[in-house]
């Protein structure tokens, strides 16, 4: 078994894995992602790591600007970061450990599949988040005539909603540009 990190645990479970989550499908979420305990935060740490490392490398470098300024990839962050609070929360909760100091081992070996779908929430938020990069470029012109005369100005920030996930890890994002014109990015027509 192998930790977020890629190293081997020697540690093997001495009795049955449990199932984390039976037909989970990507929506849990969790309100909680201020004020996390460190261990939590500790948890977090190499997966979101490794996210914005994932996202660097399929996002090509002109997506990553908008009107020559950096997309704040940063400020998109926290939207896979409650959903991996809520996929971490139900592991923990199922172990009855709801404020202890879990280690990522005992997690693991409790839970030899949450690697793989934590692995799998970031593949998704990987390319959910790459696609909309695309399109925001794509539709810019068309964005631009809608909204302003004079074009569109720098990204401020990008945020998710309340909304839950489409499949594939696609949800409704809040795009900010600077000056305060705001818009929403929906992964999929309006007729659908």
């Amino acid at each position: 078994m192998r930790d977020p990190m890629g190293k081997e645990s020697s540690n093997r479970p001495t009795e049955e894995p449990r199932l984390l989550v039976l037909g989970y499908r990507g929506t849990l979420r969790s309100s909680r992602s201020e004020n996390l305990p460190p261990a939590m935060e500790t948890l977090l740490g190499p997966w979101l790591a490794k996210a914005r490392h994932g996202l660097n490398q399929r996002v090509p470098q002109p997506h990553r600007t908008f009107q020559d300024e950096p997309v704040p990839l940063d400020s998109i962050l926290p939207i896979l970061k409650e959903r991996l609070i809520g996929i971490f929360t139900q592991a923990l909760g199922a172990i009855g450990i709801e404020t202890g100091e879990p280690s990522a081992t005992n997690i693991y070996r409790e839970f030899p599949l949450l690697p793989s779908l934590i692995r799998g929430a970031i593949s998704e938020w990987v390319a959910a988040i790459a696609t909309f990069l695309q399109r925001l470029h794509r539709d810019e012109p068309w964005l631009a005539a809608g909204l302003q005369p004079s074009g569109l100005p720098p990204i401020q920030s990008i945020s998710g909603t309340a909304s839950d996930a489409h499949a594939g890890g696609h949800a409704v994002l809040r795009v900010c540009f600077q000056g305060g014109r705001c818009l929403y990015y929906k992964p999929r027509p309006l007729t659908g």
